[in-house]
């Protein structure tokens, strides 16, 4: 069972095209071993699915697609870490991996 959130219409209507969305290697997220680290992996994989930034409540569901339960309060305090260190950016629509998070990303085991 996935985490309880209460999505917006806007991440509602996203939302099957994001579940549809199988990302590759989904193993390499499971070895993530930080809330920080499996954000920055679910921005990476799921931008993919439709190039548009993710909303907390979105990752936090995608998260769970994945094997993983975060509540949507740990994701924003996850994102906040990372906005903090540049692997992220927040738009008015949620937020995107930066090119310094990708890096972080390479660094992984």
């Amino acid at each position: 069972m996935g985490p309880r959130v209460s999505l917006n219409d806007e991440e509602a209507a996203r939302l099957p095209a994001l579940l549809q969305f199988r990302p590759a290697d989904v193993e390499r997220f499971a070895r993530c071993t930080g809330v920080v680290e499996r954000v920055l992996w679910l921005l990476d994989a799921y931008a993919g699915a439709d190039r548009r930034p993710l909303s907390p409540n979105l990752i936090a569901l995608l998260a769970s697609e994945c094997g993983a339960s975060l509540a949507p309060e740990s994701v924003a305090a996850a994102l906040r870490e990372a906005a903090v260190a540049g692997w992220v950016s927040e738009a008015a629509e949620g937020w995107s991996l930066a090119a310094a998070g990708r890096d972080r990303l390479a660094a992984l085991p």
